[in-house]
């Protein structure tokens, strides 16, 4: 676990994650490890930022000032926007994935490994058996 004081980077503009600006992993009783995937570590840090603005859930409704990576007036905003943009990000590889797999253009310029692999993935994104 990360101790209170260590932090992941985002980029300096709201919402937008990148690689120059500390973004919190850690509230007062407990932190997270960072994933390594931008998008779900911007939820674990909204969840970390709002247990450290906040110590009862019943507060996190309260507006006040958001950190620099995240959107919102108030800690729920925060965590929904973060799990939003998580979410869209990942319908967009989705998207991407399922462009490569079936077009027949792409696929002739990837390897058959890269493309079972592919499949695979859009497979389980899409909750498929």
């Amino acid at each position: 676990m990360t101790s209170d004081n260590e932090t992941v980077t985002a980029t300096p503009e709201r919402g937008q994650v990148g690689a120059h600006t500390p973004m919190r992993m850690a509230a007062y009783y407990y932190a997270f490890d960072p994933t390594g995937v931008r998008h779900i570590d911007v939820v674990l840090s909204a969840v970390a930022c709002a247990g450290k603005a906040y110590h009862h859930t019943e507060d996190w409704r309260d507006n006040c000032s958001p950190y620099p990576h995240l959107t919102g007036a108030n800690p729920v905003e925060w965590i929904q926007n973060a799990a939003t943009d998580a979410a869209a990000s990942h319908a967009e590889a989705i998207r991407l994935i399922s462009f490569l797999v079936n077009h027949s253009n792409a696929r002739a310029l990837l390897s058959d490994g890269f493309l079972e692999d592919a499949r695979d993935w859009l497979k389980a994104a899409k909750g498929v058996a």
